[in-house]
């Protein structure tokens, strides 16, 4: 948990770097919880007592009787719901057991699976305000029905149009807010809640409504958090006593801030400008593919956020949509893009190579110069197929004809492995095996032969990096290069513990890998941080750029590796 310090105004907000307070929480609420008049940190389970004083030093357990279920997410806001002057809480409760997780679509791409829910509970609190007894819970109803936000409510409630009654203001899970209006005998059915003149939908997903007062009238404003830890501000332009206005949302900034691409970071290392620097290119959870130019030096890089990758002048974003993610329609905002650079078409330029939600590779090939590079409109990679492309058998839909369609959330590997001076494809195929994709020349043009398995273990046993099928499959990122110095190409992948390394024990030609360990000594939690080795520094070693779930880089240089590695010896 941090806090950002305003270094601006209310007006025109500027944030400090993070400063932390504590272990991280969700559904995380600053309130008065116990009438006190101090600033509470309310989590589920209880609340951190004044925080603005003791930070997180004193949390307050609190037991609410609770006879519904709770899913994931469990945000608590302390309010007097009722009026009669004690403090409730409302619950918004997330309830997936409907949708079950993943795996259901049909032959046409239709889930066959109930959707998300996400219910809203009162606690009326018949104690006091410091030492609350809370009554069976009551579902909270609008228009006459039990409230279902889908997958995540985050509860606001809210004297939002200045009535003297509470509203309610509500999230979802994938990118709306909803408004509630208390009518005096209940809440009125939901509607969007706009701004700028239209419904608010956020660019990505998983997000977090909060209410707040900005101006010095007290007249409420909205933020909305996203998966990427972006926080947009929604102004309320109207003075207070009026209808709020909401002005089309502008993201918080704030100064120095971290190298970071969204969520689920995915780095490569490379001079993506010819300037002789290494840039990075980076793929995220919503799909974008950004690139940080280096505007520093070789030994000492220094970066600028040049935004996303455009090709064929649009922003390019990999995304599920509706039927896109084999974890179900939940996901229609992510992309996972996973991207590689090479020079796919050899005319001396570097063009980039994309998997992504899908399982669909696709490259993008650049139109422009070594040094500035232009990206035409995505075309699939192909692959000369002997009968129907294959696919991996929970993919609801078919295959164009020698279209690549393999496992999600996989690194596509450019490398000219049999060292024929052709580029070829290193990844997982559509059963999760680690297999080359060999480049040939036909016909004075480059083709893609069907995948190989050349990668075996010790036992000669072909390697297959899929932890399962379906959500469980692909997700591995991979890299070939010579981590320790022998001459041959060592695999670098990822893994719950964080990066680990195969040495290749084998040849080029007949490569068995030998798994080693983890790199580091430093635990990188989350979705598979992803690891990509380069010389950073210039001193002729390869360190390591771990893109993790937080979507921020971490840099390892190989010095400090080793020493990890001597200190444990």
């Amino acid at each position: 948990t941090y806090y950002f310090r305003n270094l601006g105004t209310n007006a025109k907000p500027l944030f400090d770097r993070a400063i932390w307070l504590g272990r991280g929480h969700k559904d995380m609420v600053a309130a008065d919880f116990n009438g006190d008049g101090a600033i509470d940190l309310v989590v589920s389970g209880g609340y951190y007592s004044d925080v603005r004083a003791n930070r997180m030093s004193k949390f307050v357990k609190v037991k609410l009787p609770r006879s519904y279920w709770v899913g994931r997410d469990d945000l608590w806001y302390p309010v007097d719901w009722d009026g009669d002057g004690r403090i409730d809480i409302l619950a918004g409760v997330s309830d997936w057991r409907d949708y079950g997780w993943d795996d259901a679509y049909d032959e046409k791409g239709r889930w066959t699976r109930g959707p998300l829910h996400g219910y809203v509970w009162f606690h009326r609190n018949i104690g006091t305000n410091q030492n609350p007894v809370y009554a069976e819970p009551v579902k909270v109803e609008a228009g006459g029905k039990p409230i279902d936000q889908y997958g995540s409510p985050a509860p606001n409630p809210v004297d939002w149009y200045g009535t003297g009654r509470l509203d309610l203001i509500a999230g979802s899970f994938i990118d709306s807010v909803t408004i509630f209006r208390n009518n005096g005998k209940g809440l009125d059915p939901g509607r969007p809640l706009t701004a700028g003149g239209k419904p608010i939908h956020m660019d990505l997903c998983m997000i977090q409504p909060r209410v707040a007062k900005l101006h010095p009238d007290g007249r409420y404003s909205l933020l909305v958090a996203e998966e990427d830890g972006t926080v947009t501000l929604f102004e309320n332009t109207a003075p207070r006593g009026r209808e709020p206005q909401l002005a089309a949302g502008r993201y918080l900034e704030q100064v120095d801030p971290y190298v970071k691409s969204g969520a689920l970071s995915r780095p490569v290392a490379v001079d993506w400008n010819g300037d002789g620097k290494l840039d990075i290119i980076a793929g995220n959870s919503a799909g974008y593919i950004q690139f940080f130019e280096n505007i520093g030096t070789k030994e000492r890089p220094d970066f600028e956020n040049r935004g996303y990758l455009k090709a064929g002048g649009k922003v390019i974003r990999r995304m599920a949509g509706p039927n896109g993610s084999i974890q179900g329609p939940a996901e229609e905002k992510w992309g996972y893009s996973n991207p590689w650079v090479a020079d796919w078409d050899l005319d001396g330029r570097l063009d980039l190579i994309v998997n992504d939600i899908w399982g669909d590779v696709v490259w993008y090939r650049n139109v422009g110069t070594r040094t500035q590079p232009e990206l035409a409109p995505a075309q699939s990679v192909e692959v000369e197929w002997t009968g129907r492309p294959p696919k991996p058998d929970w993919v609801w839909w078919e295959p164009k004809p020698k279209q690549l369609v393999t496992q999600w959330r996989t690194t596509p590997f450019v490398v000219d492995w049999d060292r024929d001076g052709l580029p070829d494809l290193v990844m997982l195929n559509h059963q999760g095996y680690l297999c080359l994709y060999r480049r040939i020349r036909r016909n004075g043009e480059l083709r893609l032969l069907p995948p190989e398995k050349i990668f075996v273990d010790r036992g000669g046993r072909f390697l297959n990096l899929a932890a399962g099928r379906a959500g469980r499959s692909g997700r591995r990122k991979i890299q070939f290069v010579d981590w320790d110095g022998d001459g041959d190409l060592d695999l670098i992948s990822d893994s719950d513990d964080g990066p680990i390394w195969y040495e290749n024990i084998g040849s080029q030609a007949k490569p068995v890998l030998e798994l080693r360990g983890t790199i580091l000594r430093h635990k990188i939690a989350g979705h598979n941080p992803t690891p990509n080795a380069a010389d950073w520094n210039g001193d002729g070693k390869l360190d390591l750029l771990v893109g993790a779930e937080d979507g921020f880089f971490y840099y390892f240089d190989r010095n400090y590796i080793e020493a990890a590695v001597q200190k444990e010896r």
